[in-house]
């Protein structure tokens, strides 16, 4: 009787707390807080998310090198289809914001106060499984463990990209996915990699690359201070 209890406690957390399990970790998010961006012929672009404000997505600039003029998308979570507008967008920092029409998440992915990082620490990789599904035909997000190898800096124009180096299974649609901590903060973005320079000691794993959030405080006080204006 008491291992039925305990069993059951359990199922109940798993269904109402959407834990995402990787490896031998967990991690809690909410499910709305990862989606995909896509445009107006259904084309997916690559991932997105939602941290520190419950209505803003955080992805890659690069996302958008082809889309022409256009700054209304669509952010597809597993609860449906939601329009988003660009508000910023950093081909430098291969940064863009998006702002939700409405309030999607309560409990946005929260962002740490501090951004250190060892080599050899485990993080979890987010992104929209495209072959997934198209296997399952529903909205498949991935989560898998990651060990980072390295760090390295390159300059764009004024800015200078930090970025964290890992070997993982990243697909395409992964673009502008969260890596996160496995208390559930993020901590950087994927941005590439290098699909010939592989992990020799684990199959199908190649160079990635992810690039540190710490500049998103200041980015987000900024948007503040445009929404108060607009108001």
């Amino acid at each position: 009787m008491k291992y039925n209890a305990i069993f059951f406690t359990f199922c109940f957390l798993l269904i109402n707390c959407n834990f995402i399990f990787a490896q031998d970790h967990k991690i809690q998010f909410d499910r709305n807080a990862i989606g995909i961006l896509i445009d107006d012929s259904n084309q997916i672009l690559g991932t997105g998310f939602i941290c520190k404000y419950g209505n803003l997505i955080t992805t890659c600039a690069h996302l958008f090198e082809h889309t022409g003029n256009r700054d209304q998308f669509i952010y597809r979570s597993k609860s449906g289809d939601y329009k988003a507008k660009i508000v910023y967008k950093s081909y430098e920092r291969d940064i863009a914001i998006l702002k939700l029409d409405t309030m999607l998440v309560n409990s946005p992915i929260p962002l740490p106060e501090l951004f250190k990082f060892n080599n050899n620490e485990s993080l979890a990789l987010a992104g929209y499984d495209r072959s997934a599904s198209q296997i399952n035909n529903t909205f498949t997000v991935s989560v898998s463990a990651v060990n980072l190898s390295g760090y390295h800096e390159e300059k764009h124009c004024y800015d200078v990209r930090k970025l964290l180096e890992f070997y993982g299974i990243a697909q395409p649609g992964y673009s502008g996915g969260p890596l996160l901590k496995w208390d559930g903060e993020v901590y950087a973005m994927l941005q590439g990699g290098i699909p010939n320079v592989k992990n020799t000691l684990e199959e199908g794993k190649t160079m990635n690359f992810a690039l540190i959030l710490d500049d998103l405080y200041i980015l987000f006080d900024f948007l503040d201070f445009q929404r108060i204006i607009e108001r």
